[in-house]
């Protein structure tokens, strides 16, 4: 078995080298997209799980998302105190502690607030993988494929794997399964 702080260090590399491969910012968005106080949250957290401190790095993030708690949605949305990548972190700091149901629901508010946000449905495809919820994997990693800026075939192979695993073929995107 891995060690932790390889595994989560692993998926730190992993993500930012998909990233910068495929010369994006986060959610495909332009870095004038993130209000300012989600980066000082988000960077503040990253420095805590570089220590592999994650559970501050948690804290860190949740009390900023409380701030915006008692904000009208307009300057809730402003101050960025609901934004995707806030929740993205915050699954990613509870898959590193292997707290998946938890990292599952905020790779799913992070998806919810951002459709589009490849990288939080190959997360959510992962983690739900690693909770053994091979439909709900298959169904991220279908998404994952569909919003990724550059297809990758290998991402719709797990996501077949995952629908056979679940015994869902009827479900997947392969038209060789259909009308079975």
């Amino acid at each position: 078995m891995i060690p932790l702080s390889k595994y989560a260090l692993g998926l730190l590399a992993f993500i930012i080298g998909l990233m910068a491969s495929h010369g994006i910012s986060w959610g495909g968005q332009g870095e004038t997209d993130i209000p300012l106080p989600v980066r000082v949250a988000i960077h503040e957290a990253q420095q805590l799980m570089e220590k592999e401190r994650f559970a501050e790095a948690a804290a860190v993030l949740k009390r900023f998302t409380e701030q915006g708690e008692k904000l009208d949605a307009k300057e809730k949305a402003s101050k960025g105190y609901d934004h995707y990548l806030v929740h993205f972190i915050l699954g990613n700091c509870c898959l590193m502690s292997k707290s998946h149901s938890a990292a599952e629901s905020h790779y799913r508010s992070a998806v919810s607030r951002n459709p589009q946000f490849y990288e939080g449905w190959m997360n959510l495809a992962r983690c739900c993988y690693d909770m053994s919820d091979h439909g709900k994997a298959a169904d991220a990693f279908l998404r994952g494929y569909e919003t990724a800026p550059k297809k990758d075939p290998e991402t719709l192979y797990y996501g077949a794997i995952c629908f056979m695993t679940a015994r869902d073929v009827r479900r997947g995107p392969w038209p060789p399964f259909r009308g079975f």
